[in-house]
């Protein structure tokens, strides 16, 4: 009789651990409205990645929210999953599209109809654009060009040095911009320049050699949208 209670314990532990949640956390920067703390959906983009890894009923995600220099500290480990903030090239990393939805990312200005060919266009310009440990992409070639980068922890507080006068361009997208036009009168003054650094979907990067990376690949990459 002992022998079975044992038997039926520990298959009753088994079905503990084997049915226990798994949290994965995805690493995020505040950018509303694609991730806001401010929001029960946590924003446009973490509701689309939900939506996408509904059907795993035993996974809770975690939205790890820090500051963009903390971030990029954070994609230099190897343990992370998930990530709405670029990490660095790599063979191990995926970009997943969630949405067909293009976003433009660029500089706003009080200057109109701004339009550059090349980085020496911004040659002692102040820009605001979004605080980086790691500078060998866009920030450092905007660098090399003569472009003077003003760090900010988030893309408003960019924006509000541009309105007070202190940098001369502002990095931002034109989804939210456009949004906050809508809201904020001082916002009618500036102009989303008419040339943009890039274009990219709403997507979030999926490290291919994170621990739960066999159990998210199928959903996460399932009707995969063509770039």
């Amino acid at each position: 009789m002992f022998y079975w209670i044992v038997i039926v314990f520990s298959c009753i532990l088994s079905f503990n651990s084997f049915a226990s949640v798994h949290k994965v956390d995805v690493i995020a920067i505040d950018y509303p409205p694609f991730i806001t703390q401010s929001e029960t959906s946590l924003g446009i983009t973490f509701e689309l990645l939900e939506k996408r890894l509904a059907e795993l009923k035993l996974l809770e995600l975690r939205p790890n929210i820090l500051p963009p220099a903390r971030a990029q500290t954070e994609l230099t480990k190897s343990d992370w999953c998930l990530s709405f903030y670029p990490p660095a090239p790599s063979e191990f990393i995926e970009r997943i599209p969630l949405s067909e939805d293009k976003v433009l990312l660029g500089f706003v200005s009080k200057q109109q109809q701004v339009t550059w060919q090349d980085f020496k266009y911004f040659k002692q310009k102040r820009l605001a654009m979004l605080r980086a440990t790691i500078t060998e992409g866009i920030q450092g070639q905007l660098k090399q060009a003569g472009a003077v980068i003003v760090p900010v922890e988030t893309v408003e507080q960019g924006i509000n040095l541009l309105l007070k006068g202190r940098v001369d361009f502002a990095f931002t997208d034109n989804m939210s911009f456009l949004e906050k036009q809508k809201t904020n009168k001082e916002y009618a003054q500036l102009v989303f320049a008419n040339t943009s650094l890039l274009e990219v979907q709403l997507g979030v990067y999926f490290n291919t050699q994170c621990k739960y990376a066999g159990l998210l690949a199928p959903h996460l990459q399932k009707a995969k949208i063509k770039n």
